[in-house]
């Protein structure tokens, strides 16, 4: 009877170990296919302007993310935002995801964060002339 009380016990802190890391996991992949859909959306366009900004901010509320720092790295053509054909460019997307380890009825809640960072490149497609 001991023996099932404490497979028990364990089964039951794998499971609230995986409820508890499964939003972390969730908002990597979320982060993931930012990155992903920013980088095709500016290999096509062939520019990094207001329009991939609101492609930004369309896909953070769609997914509910809130997302710390974008960071753009890419060798324009002199005076503009536009990026040659076959130009390498990248993106980085910095976040953090909180697992709460336990809240004490007498204090703040307990718990970790934990930083998640994407960086994707890719390659424009657009001619400039």
């Amino acid at each position: 009877m001991v023996n099932v009380l404490f497979e028990f016990i364990i089964i039951m802190a794998l499971l609230l170990c995986f409820v508890a890391l499964w939003k972390p996991f969730i908002q990597k992949q979320n982060i993931d296919y930012v990155a992903k859909t920013l980088v095709r959306a500016v290999e096509t366009n062939g520019r990094i302007d207001s329009s991939i900004t609101d492609l930004q901010h369309e896909l953070e509320n769609n997914l509910g993310l809130d997302i710390d720092t974008v960071t753009w790295n890419a060798a324009y053509i002199p005076g503009t935002n536009k990026i040659q054909i076959k130009s390498k460019f990248s993106v980085t997307l910095e976040d953090s995801a909180y697992i709460k380890l336990f809240e004490p009825t007498f204090s703040s809640p307990v718990g970790i964060r934990i930083p998640i960072k994407k960086t994707f490149t890719g390659v424009s497609q657009v001619f400039w002339k």
